[in-house]
């Protein structure tokens, strides 16, 4: 696969990557009830206001309070009163009520701050998405760009291909190596075990002990390689697997992109068949060539019925009527009559 298709793909899959990002950001911040959380604080806090100020407020007032400055503004410079008729202690009741109302308005401030952030990342991820849906796709939206998204599309497979023939390839190479060394050190460690448990009871065969170690060791220097090709073939099979999901899903993006420009392109060729087709209805050759068959068709009926005393059988109208609407693009009066 060549540099510049390998570099394109490189290019679309992180801003695929990204733009997938973007608008799973984007789907939670709408998914938030904060608006809805606020709104229920605000209706909270307006009324803690109500009951503020019908702690201090004459009674006859109760019924229509004023706006909520005027509340704050009596709440501060409302004269300490004591204990009413009834026992009651007005100004505990007042301080709880004040109490109230400055945890409603902290609550209101905590989720009006709370939603202006929301807002704000809100407008900064709207806006890289339209940047990075303004950089298009690498690729100008022509015939052209489609080719060269067609042709990384092809590099991006025939490499996905080689990886998936070599992890095969490590399947059936590697099944299981070094089975048979793996067998000898566990049969050799076997026998150094049951010796040790001998020598426990009593039973000591010290050369044949020292025979054992050795035969261990000399298995331990056999297994080791094939232990560590093992090792390797997996990791080696790991990061092709890993290299293989990546490939598929850049041909994911590759091909969702090119159907992206697809669709670009193919607009602007219609938009640009719409024009010249206006540009030849609305133009002055087709109406030069209506004139020139409207005078060329009522001389000839005159100079027939001059030459037969007769008017000739003509057929059809002497302008061109076109019906519509036929275009999405532009405009055009219709019925348009040449």
């Amino acid at each position: 696969m060549s540099t510049t298709s390998t570099n394109l793909a490189e290019a679309i899959t992180q801003r695929a990557a990204r733009r997938q990002e973007l608008e799973h950001r984007l789907s939670s911040l709408d998914g938030l009830d904060t608006g809805e959380r606020l709104q229920q604080a605000q209706s909270a806090q307006r009324d803690a206001l109500e009951k503020l100020w019908r702690s201090f407020a004459p009674e006859s007032r109760w019924g229509n309070p004023p706006e909520a400055g005027e509340i704050r503004a009596a709440a501060e410079s409302r004269t300490p009163r004591g204990p009413d008729r009834d026992g009651i202690d007005r100004d505990a009741y007042f301080s709880m009520c004040r109490d109230h109302l400055c945890q409603a308005d902290a609550q209101v401030a905590g989720l009006t701050e709370e939603l202006e952030t929301e807002a704000e990342e809100r407008s900064a991820l709207e806006a890289e998405r339209r940047e990075i849906e303004g950089q298009g796709h690498g690729v100008p939206a022509t015939r052209e760009g489609l080719s060269t998204l067609a042709e990384a599309i092809a590099g991006q497979r025939a490499e996905l291909r080689k990886v998936r023939q070599t992890i095969d390839r490590l399947s059936e190479d590697n099944g299981d190596p070094g089975s048979g060394e793996t067998g000898e050190l566990e049969a050799a460690q076997c026998r150094v075990d049951e010796l040790a448990a001998a020598a426990m009871l009593g039973d000591v065969d010290e050369a044949e002990q020292r025979a054992a170690a050795t035969a261990l060791a000399k298995a331990r220097q056999r297994a080791a390689p094939p232990l560590e090709a093992r090792k390797n073939s997996a990791a080696a099979r790991r990061g092709l697997e890993r290299k293989a999901e990546e490939l598929s899903e850049g041909v994911e993006h590759l091909e969702q992109a090119r159907r992206e420009l697809a669709a670009e392109v193919y607009e602007s060729e219609w938009k640009e068949a719409e024009r010249r087709l206006v540009e030849l209805l609305e133009g002055e050759e087709l109406a030069g060539i209506m004139r020139q068959f409207r005078d060329s068709r009522e001389a000839y009926s005159r100079a027939y019925c001059a030459a037969y005393g007769a008017a000739p059988t003509i057929v059809g109208e002497s302008h061109l009527k076109v019906e519509g609407p036929l275009l999405t693009h532009h405009k055009l009066r219709w019925p348009l009559r040449v």
